[in-house]
């Protein structure tokens, strides 16, 4: 019997962390902190808007993503986390 690739039922989430860094992926919390997979840094958001035109209606098509696998984030680093729509960010 071939095996199925898991999935996570993780929410994908926008994590606003200190020194500007901006990540998407699919959370998880812990103890300790955060953890992002499928992670992307947020370079450019491409919106007029702010993060919030990201949450609510996925990349835009001038924004630009840097692929960063699991990102594991202090709490101490977190400013804000913003829940978004798994169907506006595909392949997160």
């Amino acid at each position: 019997m071939a095996s199925k690739a898991s999935v996570s039922t993780a929410p994908v989430t926008i994590a606003v962390l200190d020194r500007g860094w901006v990540f998407v992926g699919r959370l998880t919390r812990n103890d300790d902190g955060i953890q992002l997979e499928k992670a992307a840094c947020i370079r450019r958001w491409g919106t007029t808007k702010g993060v919030g035109e990201l949450a609510l209606h996925g990349p835009r098509s001038s924004t630009v993503l840097d692929e960063a696998g699991t990102v594991i984030v202090p709490a101490s680093s977190v400013i804000c986390l913003i829940e978004t729509s798994e169907d506006l960010w595909k392949g997160r």
